[in-house]
């Protein structure tokens, strides 16, 4: 899957939620196969979807960042955080939900 087909002009992936997207996607099939993968691409796609058709959607997580700018959504055990932007969302980290989201908000977000 190219991660070029996924992206619409009104939500925009920083690099490294391009990166998240088909890590997940590529564990996924590795693990439980191409159907299980595509089918996880597809529900993240339709998330980053219903995201530019209603971009306050997400929800703030004090826990993770006191930045009032960076939304969440989840999409089973994945977490999407983005920003609103003037041309539209802008996705900043797709990524598990287990991993060390204030750590990697704090060393690779900048406001």
């Amino acid at each position: 899957m190219s991660s070029n087909d996924t992206w619409s002009v009104h939500y925009r992936p920083t690099p490294r939620a391009r990166e998240g997207f088909l890590r997940i996607a590529s564990q996924i099939a590795d693990h439980f196969g191409r159907v299980v993968a595509e089918r996880v691409a597809d529900d993240l796609v339709h998330a980053f979807e219903l995201l530019e058709r209603n971009p306050g959607a997400g929800h703030r997580r004090d826990d993770l960042t006191h930045n009032c700018q960076v939304l969440f959504w989840h999409v089973g055990p994945t977490l999407i955080a983005y920003r609103l932007a003037s041309d539209g969302v802008h996705v900043l980290f797709v990524e598990r939900a287990e991993v060390d989201w204030e750590r990697m908000l704090a060393e690779s977000y900048d406001p």
